[in-house]
């Protein structure tokens, strides 16, 4: 989508952020930036300028504690928390925090039929098995179940492999209910907590099971940083966080590098001309 409001969106999201916010605040709830959000907060005190949305992360008990807090204090009148059991199309081991009457069609979203609201995304983090044999193990389940979902809920545009393997998981998926493939993957996902590693991983990340396996230490030293208007919470060895995702996080990449989610439409609704939003 060309001439995207960026700004426009980011206050938007800044907005469901701050709702994140109250609801960990109250509860008592850890969460924490991650990817290119913390990135945004170290090298420009706020967003990533092309950065189409926002990351944050929980551990598994935290995220079940978000999940059950929002029964009863989520504004359900401005948003929506979209997970595998709130929305019968939604294929992602992961949540989204959405606002209601908008709407955000993203390229690698583009065939599913799940809610579209404007969003930031919430990941659960689990434990990592020490053997390498089990993290391999573990990779291709997840790798297995995630693809079968999303051709499930018609999502077919993330998955990089040749044609053969796509043939092969999309007709698979045909001969298995969604119902067993969101029990497979609530079962595999936090399979490995009761151990308690010193290595933690993303659900589901865009950059690889492998890539965003984490110490565990990370998360239990966490201080705030500037992110626009606001003061979130972040790693507080972010160094070597960052590092590890990005290398030479601080230098800005040129414009062919930069990771874009490509926004295919964007629809304000009614927050169109609201005045919180005005750049």
């Amino acid at each position: 989508m060309d001439n995207l409001p960026m700004e426009k969106l980011h206050r938007v999201e800044l907005m469901i952020c701050d709702e994140l916010d109250r609801i960990c605040k109250k509860h008592d709830i850890p969460y924490f930036m991650i990817a290119g959000t913390l990135l945004g907060a170290i090298r420009h005190h706020g967003f990533i300028p092309w950065d189409e949305d926002m990351d944050f992360g929980m551990m598994r008990d935290d995220y079940e504690r978000f999940i059950k807090a929002c029964e009863e204090d989520l504004n359900t009148n401005v948003f929506f928390l979209q997970t595998m059991d709130s929305d019968p199309h939604y294929p992602k081991a992961y949540a989204k925090l959405r606002v209601k009457d908008t709407h955000i069609k993203e390229y690698t979203m583009r065939n599913c039929p799940c809610m579209d609201g404007i969003f930031i995304d919430l990941f659960p983090f689990d434990y990592v098995p020490d053997d390498p044999a089990k993290q391999k193990k573990n990779q291709k389940e997840r790798f297995l179940w995630n693809a079968m979902m999303d051709f499930k809920c018609g999502n077919d545009a993330i998955l990089n492999h040749n044609a053969g393997i796509r043939k092969a998981l999309k007709f698979m998926s045909h001969f298995v209910s969604r119902k067993t493939m969101v029990k497979k993957k609530k079962e595999i996902y936090p399979r490995d907590n009761e151990d308690q590693t010193k290595f933690i991983v993303t659900a589901q990340g865009s950059y690889g099971y492998f890539k965003e396996i984490i110490p565990v230490e990370y998360t239990k030293k966490l201080t705030y940083y500037p992110f626009e208007d606001m003061f979130l919470p972040g790693f507080e060895d972010y160094d070597s966080y960052l590092r590890g995702m990005y290398k030479d996080y601080m230098t800005i990449p040129k414009g062919s590098s930069r990771n874009k989610h490509t926004i295919l439409s964007l629809d304000f609704g009614k927050y169109e001309n609201d005045k919180r939003f005005e750049v």
